[in-house]
């Protein structure tokens, strides 16, 4: 059985900060079907060009070469023997509650961290053990840094852009926001994902956060091109190399940051 699902390009709405470019639909291929056999035919998520090469490249993971009855576990369990038998080049998995996201040159690749599950596609149950995201003609503007929720999977791109790509829903709506500084400058460990939002440190210190569409600013007080995000203690922080931080938190009151408690 094909399945496709066209794009649909639609006027972007503003943000608070970061503006929406633009927003359009993708299509999803379901691997590994266990009751039927499905995939999705792919259309262009962004218009093909030629993009400078990345200064700096996400480093693929070294996995030693195994024999082909034994299986090759992702960091979080999922199972990599097919992927790499089939060539995909692995450069990072993300661990969220219930899913282990796993980025390739290509696509990125969502499991199930308990047991198969099932989506309806056109009014048929498929069950699945895991589903791709082809996101090739966005990657190839460079990935930055990487995020995923439960939810959705978050981009940030060399040509300053933030790519937001949900797991699955009736219509995969893919939005895309121009971001006013120079992602490319950042590098990796500004990105978290925190209580429902994802949490941006940008070049000068100033932490975004995005929820359901919304950004919000803090400011940090922290400017050190080294500062990074970092979890300690079940506690998100922004901090230097001289041990500086602040600690940014989600609450009833939506995000703050501020020095940590004693």
């Amino acid at each position: 059985m094909l399945h496709t699902k066209r794009l649909a390009y639609e006027d972007g709405k503003k943000a608070e900060k970061p503006k929406q470019s633009k927003s359009l639909f993708f299509g999803a291929v379901c691997g590994a079907a266990l009751m039927m056999s499905t995939s999705c035919a792919h259309a262009d998520l962004i218009p093909n060009k030629e993009t400078p090469r990345p200064k700096r490249e996400m480093p693929a993971w070294t996995l030693t070469k195994k024999p082909k009855s034994e299986e090759i576990k992702g960091k979080c369990g999922a199972d990599l023997t097919a992927a790499l038998n089939e060539g995909k080049k692995i450069i990072e998995s993300i661990c969220t509650d219930h899913y282990e996201y796993v980025l390739t040159q290509d696509e990125i690749m969502i499991f199930p961290r308990e047991k198969p599950e099932s989506m309806n596609i056109d009014d048929v149950k498929v069950t699945f053990s895991n589903m791709a995201l082809d996101v090739k003609n966005i990657t190839k503007a460079g990935v930055v840094d990487w995020e995923a929720s439960d939810a959705e999977a978050y981009l940030m791109l060399r040509n300053n852009t933030l790519v937001v790509v949900p797991r699955e829903g009736k219509d995969l709506r893919v939005s895309i926001y121009d971001l006013y500084f120079d992602a490319a400058s950042m590098g990796k460990e500004r990105m978290a994902y925190l209580k429902g939002y994802l949490v941006l440190a940008t070049p000068n210190g100033s932490i975004l956060f995005l929820n359901d569409g919304k950004w919000y600013t803090r400011p940090s007080g922290i400017s050190d091109p080294d500062a990074t995000l970092h979890k300690t203690a079940g506690g998100l922080f922004f901090g230097d190399k001289n041990g500086a931080d602040v600690e940014i938190k989600i609450d009833e009151d939506g995000p703050s940051v501020a020095a940590p408690s004693k």
